[in-house]
């Protein structure tokens, strides 16, 4: 049987993996519950998520071949995007940072993940596509909701109705990518981030996220009391406490 995702703990970061090089990591109904069965191992010793694939392209989006053999094509784009849905709520709220590294072409559902991490790395073979519009559907997996937010209403609506292609050094000056290197570092430099927040504050990340969620659509004023309770929480956990004392005796903290 072949594998379609693989998924290991490595010091403190939950490693996924995309293992279906072969259909350029394209999901169906299988791939998808494997990709959330693989996502939803984050317990108390995992500090970080890193996703990275196999093969030459990161997600060709869904196994279009799989809509068109289906006895009935509504309910089976509802049940795949349902279970892909599941797979972006998993990596959009987990309790730990996300870090996602992907070359080559990323469609449709593929690109849609790649605007759920907290970071970003794509080589520079990286290319991106919203590609529902060429087969006359509409968006999955949040696009229609993070890539405006990602990079405005304006570019959204333009890069989502022409179906152009985005390549990394667009997606990095456009607020998509965190970060751009070459193909060969992808990984590596994956690896290191991961790590290097696996071994951070949990809390203090939790907290980021929360408030960086939820703040897109709170109003300002209201926004900044969030962010005062959110600071003297923080400030009262083994973690700020740590590291407000590491800080004042010039050393680095140990959070972990």
């Amino acid at each position: 049987m072949t594998q379609l995702v693989s998924s290991t703990i490595s010091g403190r970061v939950l490693q996924v993996r995309l293992t279906m090089p072969d259909r350029g990591n394209a999901l169906d109904l299988e791939g998808t519950a494997a990709l959330a069965k693989a996502l939803d191992q984050v317990g108390p010793d995992v500090g970080a998520i890193s996703l990275l694939h196999d093969g030459s392209n990161f997600c060709l989006g869904g196994d279009v071949r799989g809509f068109a053999a289906a006895p009935d094509a509504a309910q089976h784009l509802f049940d795949l995007a349902s279970s892909a849905h599941q797979c972006v709520r998993l990596l959009t709220q987990a309790p730990v940072p996300v870090v996602i590294g992907a070359r080559g072409w990323s469609a449709g559902a593929g690109m849609s993940l790649l605007l759920t991490p907290d970071v970003l790395v794509l080589g520079e073979s990286a290319r991106m596509r919203a590609a529902y519009p060429a087969i006359g559907i509409t968006p999955d997996c949040g696009m229609s909701w993070s890539l405006p937010r990602a990079v405005g209403h304006a570019r959204a609506r333009e890069i989502l109705m022409t179906n152009r292609a985005v390549d990394a050094a667009e997606a990095l000056a456009i607020g998509i990518a965190s970060r751009v290197v070459p193909d060969a570092e992808v990984e590596s430099t994956v690896a290191a981030i991961a790590a290097e927040l696996a071994a951070g504050p949990t809390e203090a990340y939790r907290g980021i996220r929360t408030l960086l969620a939820e703040g897109v659509d709170r109003p300002f004023d209201e926004h900044l009391d969030f962010e005062a309770r959110s600071i003297s929480k923080a400030g009262a956990t083994p973690e700020g406490t740590e590291g407000i004392r590491a800080f004042l005796e010039k050393r680095p903290p140990k959070f972990h």
